[in-house]
């Protein structure tokens, strides 16, 4: 089973789309003319998908990698402010 063959979506594939889409046309397919196309469109589809999931993965973990360190940028800062709000504080009770 493949996805709905669309020229736009899988323009790698665009060329063994038609051929299979032509070779459909006529009654090849009822006596495997077409099985050839189909099997080599059906490689070429998996490595469009793989290649997909592959740049998918890559950007996925950029924006875990940049969303941790903003993460960790806030605790940072509210540690911070944490640390100088207990100073104070101490610093009040102290002169009281």
């Amino acid at each position: 089973m493949h996805p709905h063959l669309d020229i736009n979506n899988q323009k790698q594939c665009a060329d063994l789309i038609l051929a299979l889409k032509e070779c459909h046309k006529h009654y090849g397919k009822i006596f495997g003319e077409c099985n050839s196309i189909k099997y080599n469109l059906k490689g070429c589809l998996n490595q469009d998908r793989n290649e997909k999931a592959k740049v998918n993965r890559e950007k996925a973990l950029q924006q875990k990698t940049s969303s941790m360190e903003r993460r960790r940028m806030m605790e940072e800062q509210e540690a911070e402010e944490i640390h100088e709000l207990l100073l104070k504080s101490r610093n009040k009770s102290s002169s009281d």
